[in-house]
């Protein structure tokens, strides 16, 4: 019930959002197409690029009379560095070749198709010759390729969620990064205390807000019962307001995303399929036994799972609101709230934002691990050195003494920020790396 609220509410001011979206577009043109036009697309139905002219034609009619207004024309020029994050893209996938027509495609999809067309599937009892998978490639290469994705996201979530010791190490690092910036590192601890507490208090405090909102607004409940409703709707956006978390969090500094992990469950899906029934299984054999395996293997609906879920989700926004509240604070040069949030959002990778689709299927099929944030740290740990030298001396002093995790470990300089892997191939180690398996081993 709550996903098909939110459909609606996000289809219905869907077309809020693209007129904000075009402002902007429109508001970055104006600034620097003059001088910097080369780095734009022409987002029109007269584009040279026929994927570029697809996006265009997809637009509902109403944000293109708006495009219209606003561009004077029948199209946008758009950023090629916010072309998808404002268009979007259908994500790689190999069954697209066979979509094409052959004369549309290049080489290596014509090798590709012709050579999974004839894989041998049997043979015919009536001629004796051998069947080939035909027709059915497409279909076989698309389900094989969702299973291997399905497998390659149990492996990350083995990883990073599931691994206690992925979440020290990230703390650590951040905490390691802030210290380069000149945080005392009891400033550190005592904040990030804090700013854990403050982020589940304001969550509880805004879920708690949201229920009483939709209770009144419905008419569930009326006359003394209401009132008292919206007395504590009151106190609880006053609490909301006076929690110090309230201006980042307004920022949208808050992300719900780790890389390229989904934690939600969809349920038409291979991996909920196969979850599903084993969780089935497992329940008919014994209740008990189908207990302590999913507390074992930490499914998602355990609590374990999900308070080291919230955990790694709080990890980096709280170290964004150290650093923020330093950055404000200190007594040499304290920073504006506004230059302090873009100081703060530039030191810690944004999760939101795509990669090229390339690395995108590559890091799908896990055949490279977790590239958004190895490929993006690499401009704040060269900052955080030129700007901090002795302190980073020293850090790497006491990172040759020690295997503490550390933000320089993610430098390139010490680690390829191309992590090549196996992707589905590497389900069994990485459940040895699930906390309770680990602990057991």
């Amino acid at each position: 019930m709550g996903a098909m609220a939110s459909s609606i509410f996000d289809k219905a001011n869907s077309n809020d959002v693209a007129i904000t979206a075009i402002d902007a577009t429109k508001a970055q043109f104006d600034e620097d197409f003059l001088t910097n036009s080369a780095a734009y697309i022409d987002v029109s139905a007269n584009s040279n690029d026929p994927s570029v002219r697809e996006r265009y034609r997809l637009l509902p009619d109403d944000t293109k009379r708006y495009i219209r207004k606003v561009f004077g024309r029948n199209g946008m020029y758009v950023r090629n560095d916010m072309y998808n994050i404002t268009m979007g893209f259908r994500k790689f996938s190999m069954a697209d070749s066979f979509k094409k027509f052959p004369n549309q495609r290049g080489l290596v999809e014509g090798l590709l198709v012709a050579a999974f067309e004839h894989i041998p599937v049997g043979y015919n009892a009536e001629t004796g010759k051998p069947k080939y998978l035909g027709a059915k490639a497409a279909l076989k290469v698309a389900q094989a390729e969702d299973i291997w994705q399905a497998v390659v996201s149990v492996v990350k979530d083995n990883l990073v969620i599931k691994s206690l010791f992925t979440f020290l190490g990230n703390e650590m690092s951040n905490a390691t990064l802030l210290w380069l910036m000149g945080v005392p590192m009891l400033d550190i601890v005592r904040d990030k205390v804090i700013a854990f507490r403050a982020t589940i208090d304001y969550t509880k405090s805004r879920i708690r807000r949201d229920e009483l909102v939709t209770k009144t607004s419905v008419g569930y409940v009326t006359g003394a019962e209401k009132a008292a409703y919206e007395q504590e709707i009151i106190e609880l956006n006053e609490r909301m307001r006076s929690n110090p978390l309230e201006t980042l969090i307004e920022a949208n500094m808050y992300q719900t995303l780790v890389e390229d992990i989904n934690t939600d469950d969809d349920l038409y899906t291979y991996k909920s399929k196969v979850a599903n029934s084993l969780a089935e299984k497992t329940q008919m054999l014994s209740p008990i036994v189908g207990t302590v395996a999913k507390n074992f293997f930490l499914t998602h609906d355990t609590t374990a799972y999900k308070v080291l879920n919230k955990a790694t989700m709080m990890s980096d926004f709280t170290s964004r609101y150290v650093m923020y509240k330093h950055l404000t604070e200190r007594t040499n040069n304290p920073l504006s709230s506004e230059a302090a949030l873009r100081e703060a959002r530039k030191a810690f990778v944004n999760y939101d934002t795509p990669t090229h689709k390339a690395i995108q299927y590559l890091n799908d099929m896990g055949l490279l691990w977790f590239t958004k944030y190895y490929l993006r740290i690499q401009a704040v740990i060269l900052q955080l050195i030129r700007d901090n030298p002795l302190r980073a001396v020293a850090l790497s002093g006491f990172d040759f003494f020690t295997d503490i995790s550390d933000i320089l470990d993610s430098g390139a300089f010490q680690n390829s920020p191309l992590n090549f892997g196996t992707g589905a191939l590497e389900i069994w180690d990485s459940t040895k790396e699930i906390i309770t398996v680990n602990a057991v081993l």
